[in-house]
């Protein structure tokens, strides 16, 4: 379908109906095919017996199906280019087919602050859920091959309620892969390989988030990538300029984070729905989050060598078994981290001697 926006373009219409119009024909310039559609959430509402229908997008490739699916949770705001457009585009690309959930407008709510923080979870939880016996109905979907991709409480829902809840869809459905992005896992005390595989992709400069899933990365199954220099909603665009959410969160986007989440995303969801082997990078890209303490602890000795050296040994060993103990209370390092005497003499003769 060819749009022309010219013809829309007259004084008396706002800006906004020629940015709609641009955006409108963008996507018919993409190579998938998208339609709105709705179902119902797998659960009834708190307080009363009625089930919401849900809206959403369904995003295809235009090549043949039955494809797989990615189901996307938005963050706290709701919908936005982000999980409408930038993801999409993304994923369909590499042949997969998307949902894209509407969790908010359908409750006549327009942002998660309104709702408490653990119901908005088990909700978006519920309506990711909901969403599998939906696309099961759907001739162009191989709901076998199912994952689920999570933003900020979107990915705190898949943490809280399709990973830790172990609970499935009506019709027993459940995910074969889970991707928490920017979401913290706080509330994950145990995973294993019987589990749904989950990824955690967090940014360096969102302790709040990012440090309990390095924390939980021990857990079997359960990788957590760490993003260098990243903040906070690193792929919306919007936040080219930098804002803070309602918590206090630093949110600044990241190109260079995008690129580097779209990897993992891509090699994650290639072995987990497509039986391919995990790219080449995916070793060296954990480590960087089972390293994330170390590498604090580096980055922090060296910028404080001339005070750390001041003294003598003692004093440095003192310091330096401070800052750990300030990494287990950020939950950077697991809390059996720890620094033997032998290693704590060569790091005073790295830095001191």
């Amino acid at each position: 379908m060819r749009i022309e926006c010219k013809y829309l373009v007259r004084k008396q219409m706002h800006k906004l109906a020629f940015s709609l119009c641009v955006f409108a024909m963008s996507l018919t310039l993409m190579a998938f095919n998208s339609t709105s559609v709705t179902f119902d959430s797998s659960m009834k509402e708190p307080g009363s017996n009625k089930i919401v229908k849900l809206k959403a997008i369904l995003f295809t490739p235009e090549s043949s199906g039955p494809h797989p699916v990615v189901v996307l949770l938005h963050s706290c705001g709701g919908p936005d280019q982000t999980t409408t457009r930038d993801w999409p585009s993304f994923l369909t690309g590499l042949g997969y087919a998307v949902l894209s959930i509407n969790s908010l407008s359908p409750r006549e709510i327009r942002n998660c602050t309104k709702m408490e923080g653990k119901l908005r979870e088990v909700l978006q939880g519920r309506d990711a859920l909901g969403a599998l016996d939906f696309l099961a109905t759907q001739s162009s979907i191989d709901i076998s091959k199912a994952a689920v991709m999570g933003f900020s409480s979107g990915a705190m829902s898949i943490n809280n309620v399709i990973v830790g809840g172990r609970i499935k869809s009506p019709e027993n459905r459940t995910f074969k892969a889970g991707i928490s992005v920017y979401g913290t896992c706080k509330y994950i005390t145990s995973h294993t390989n019987k589990d749904i595989p989950l990824v955690a992709i967090a940014a360096e400069h969102d302790a709040y988030h990012t440090g309990p899933c390095i924390n939980a990365s021990r857990f079997e199954g359960l990788d957590t990538f760490v993003l260098k220099g990243a903040y906070h909603a690193f792929d919306v665009v919007k936040y080219k300029t930098p804002k803070k959410d309602p918590y206090g969160n630093k949110m600044r986007y990241s190109s260079s984070a995008t690129a580097e989440a779209r990897k993992i995303t891509k090699a994650f969801l290639a072995y987990h729905l497509r039986g391919q082997p995990i790219a080449a990078f995916w070793e060296k890209e954990k480590s960087k989050g089972s390293g994330a303490g170390r590498s604090a602890l580096n980055d922090w000795l060296a910028d404080s060598q001339d005070k750390l050296c001041a003294k003598d040994n003692n004093y440095f060993s003192e310091e330096v078994m401070g800052y750990v103990k300030k990494l287990k209370s950020d939950n950077l390092v697991t809390q059996d981290f720890t620094i033997s005497t032998f290693k704590m003499k060569k790091l005073y003769k790295q830095h001191c001697a």
